[in-house]
């Protein structure tokens, strides 16, 4: 779980810090840089797990350039700097299921099967990566990895797992120092890099928590759900729906096949949303391609037919599943198309998606509405002054009518 991000140099975050819980709710009005925040979550992501940060910007919105802050800048004036840098320092728990897929993988590498390689479940991460308008150059300037307290502290008692430090020697040598979990001769990498140290293949025995950590932000999803991809098919993969939807019947067909169960409670969660819906079919076709269709009232409708509503609450619903293996989900303005009437339910639906633990929810909204439904320690305001985005908890001590209405005045600020 996400327990807090720093964000700095990138879109229209300067210097931003995003406090999160189970389940938070991003309020803001349009052009807020609420988006801007899920693309800084997907590009982290990318950038840990892909093997060059240029990888990260193939589904990002914009080109790398435009991904750095320019504040007052001009395009023209940006390209005129010697270098630009932008920076994420996140702190994170590490899910059971994150946990339990190290433990296994280090068993199966190194035959280890008494006690535990992941002891240190608390972990922060921070990557710095500046670019050089003139060559279009990306590459890694800083990169850490460490333990942290319960209080969110670093732990004084283990080093680092990964940090910036002098190497001894004739002269000044800084490299990116990654140490062995069962101590060992530590890895020197060069300051420099086109990708991050946590994105190489690291051998779960000797890097286990590095490994749980890139593992944990591998399952980070984040969706801006459209009905032409929740309609247009996508080759058989395993589980994760892509960030518009895009193989939604190929995950439904996996979902009924292999957990029933989770496939009828899928479709309950649907009915409660969308009353006229009786039950869904996915059926291999003749292309061998999966097919979906929702039926209403008795009659199948093809997905291509059905309400874009409707396949994007069932998108939504499918996103948040345990089936997807998600270990963070983060969504725009999940309550279009629904009724105001049903937004109670479908905030209860969000809310206990995430209280086994095993998943994170982040939401983008723009609608008092559906914002007043969740609790003020869910809720963060985010507003923007000219270039620059500020995230902010909600007050706890607002109540009734001054609660709705501090709301309203950052949805109303722009």
């Amino acid at each position: 779980m996400l327990t807090r991000l720093r964000v700095t140099g990138y879109k229209s975050f300067r210097d931003a810090t995003l406090s999160a819980g189970p389940l938070c709710v991003l309020v803001g009005p349009n052009a807020s840089g609420k988006s801007n925040l899920f693309d800084a979550l997907r590009l982290l992501s990318a950038w840990v797990s892909r093997p060059s940060l240029a990888f990260g910007f193939e589904q990002h919105r914009g080109t790398a350039l435009e991904a750095f802050h320019r504040s007052a800048c001009t395009m023209e004036e940006m390209l005129g700097q010697r270098s630009l840098s932008m920076g994420f320092e996140c702190d994170v728990r590490l899910s059971p299921q994150t946990v339990e897929v190290v433990e296994r993988a280090v068993q199966a590498a190194a035959g280890q099967s008494e006690g535990s390689a992941v002891t240190h479940d608390y972990l922060r991460y921070r990557v710095t990566v500046e670019l050089t308008p003139a060559s279009g150059k990306l590459r890694v300037t800083d990169e850490r990895l460490l333990a942290l307290r319960r209080d969110g502290r670093p732990k004084v008692s283990r080093m680092p797992f990964l940090s910036v430090e002098e190497v001894a020697g004739p002269g000044s040598d800084t490299r990116l120092h990654l140490r062995r979990e069962a101590g060992g001769h530590p890895y020197f990498h060069e300051i420099g890099l086109d990708h991050t140290i946590l994105s190489e293949p690291l051998y779960p025995p000797h890097f286990a928590h590095a490994v749980a950590f890139r593992e944990e932000l591998k399952g980070w999803r984040t969706h801006v759900l459209d009905s032409s991809g929740l309609c247009a098919g996508a080759p058989w993969a395993n589980g994760a729906l892509a960030p518009d939807g895009r193989g939604l019947a190929v995950m439904l067909h996996q979902v009924a096949a292999e957990q029933p169960a989770e496939f009828a409670r899928l479709i309950d969660h649907l009915r409660e949303l969308v009353p006229i819906v009786d039950g869904l079919q996915v059926e291999v076709g003749r292309d061998g391609a999966p097919e979906l269709r929702i039926v209403e009232q008795g009659i199948p409708v093809s997905a291509r037919l059905a309400s874009s509503g409707t396949l994007r609450l069932l998108a939504l619903l499918a996103a948040v599943s345990p089936y997807a293996g998600s270990t963070l989900v983060a969504v725009e303005e999940p309550e279009r198309s629904v009724h105001p009437r049903r937004l109670p339910i479908l905030a209860r639906i969000l809310s206990e998606a995430t209280r086994e633990g095993a998943l994170q929810i982040l939401l983008s909204t723009h609608s008092l509405a559906f914002a007043r439904l969740f609790e003020n320690e869910s809720i963060r305001l985010c507003d923007r002054h000219g270039a620059v985005t500020q995230v902010q908890p909600f007050d706890p001590a607002y109540d009734g009518l001054f609660r709705d209405a501090a709301i309203e005045e950052v949805i109303d600020s722009r």
